[in-house]
Parts: C-alpha cells; sequence; structure tokens
C-alpha cells in the first residue's frame, strides 16, 4: 500500500491526482473562491426555515457568502448532493423513515469533505455521529449562538480538509 500526502489544493495536487489515475476535481466540486454551499435537511419545514434565517444572517454579519438550499425531504436531500458539492450540511437525525445518519453515510460516498452538523432533538446518536466523522453535534432547539459557533467550527475544518489531502493508491 502506498499513501501519498498532498499539501494544497493548487498545481501540485492536481498532478498527484492526474499522476495516480484520478480526476483532477469531483463533479460538481466548486472553484477557488466560489460560495460555500450549506444544505439544511429536517423533515419538519419550521425546523428547515428557523435554521436557514439564521444562517442566512450569521452569514450577513460575518460576511460569508453561502448558498443556502433547505430540503424537507431525505429524498430529495440526497438526490441534490449526490449531483452537487456541497461544503456544510446540517441534518437531522430522526426524520420519519430516514434516519440522517444512514443519510450522512450515503452523502460521505460521493463527498468525503463536506462538513456534516447534526441538529436533532435525540442525545442518544451522538457516538454513532464519529463513524461519519460530523464535526458537530447541536441538540435542538438550536439557536443563533450555537448555530454561529457551528458554522464557524465547520467553516474552520472544511478549510483544513481542503489544505492537507490524503490521496491513497493501493498497489498490489
Amino acid at each position: 500500500k502506498e499513501i501519498q500526502i498532498v499539501y494544497n489544493m493548487g498545481r501540485k495536487f492536481a498532478a498527484a491526482r492526474l499522476r495516480l489515475g484520478m480526476p483532477t476535481r469531483k463533479a460538481g466540486c466548486p472553484k477557488k473562491g466560489s460560495s460555500m454551499r450549506i444544505v439544511v435537511c429536517d423533515d419538519e419545514l419550521d425546523e428547515v426555515e428557523a435554521i436557514c434565517a439564521h444562517l442566512k444572517e450569521i452569514c450577513k454579519q460575518t460576511g460569508i457568502q453561502a448558498e443556502l438550499r433547505g430540503f424537507v425531504s431525505c429524498e430529495e436531500f440526497l438526490a441534490y448532493t449526490a449531483k452537487n458539492y456541497v461544503d456544510i450540511v446540517f441534518l437531522d437525525i430522526c426524520m420519519g423513515a430516514y434516519n440522517g445518519i444512514d443519510a450522512a453515510r450515503i452523502l460521505r460516498r460521493t463527498n468525503e469533505t463536506c462538513a456534516i452538523v447534526f441538529v436533532t432533538a435525540s442525545r442518544e446518536y451522538a457516538v454513532d455521529a464519529f463513524d461519519v466523522t460530523a464535526c458537530h453535534y447541536l441538540v435542538k432547539p438550536a439557536t443563533p449562538a450555537k448555530l454561529r459557533e457551528a458554522l464557524h467550527r465547520t467553516q474552520r475544518l472544511h478549510h483544513e480538509r481542503r489544505t492537507l489531502s490524503i490521496v491513497s493508491n493501493y498497489i498490489n
């Protein structure tokens, strides 16, 4: 097994990915300098609207350029994230037929670097959140202060993940 660590997302990264036979950029991945894509998914419309409103205000206050999308259907959320790169996901866990942990596992198949924040009424899934490398776990109600803290943490972690990428190539 050979593991190559590549620093920075510049030319060296693209060249290393090409040498390994990998695409230089995942489909739908935004170009440098574009706004962050933030997605909120909860089965309750009131929660989606409240979280989106708080995040919009926080982004405005802090100067973060962001594209916000909200979903009340886990199926629509997964269809969107399968075709579009997202930077940060605020995801409920208990959503009727769907479990947010399972949705995060599906999301990880197409997007390894997005920051996942669980926003849920239950504390019982906190340990399971580590399995999908969630970077924050909020218990409802999601106050503006909690969302601000989560957004800043995810933004910092997301930047670190984009700066240090691990590219692995398995040799038999």
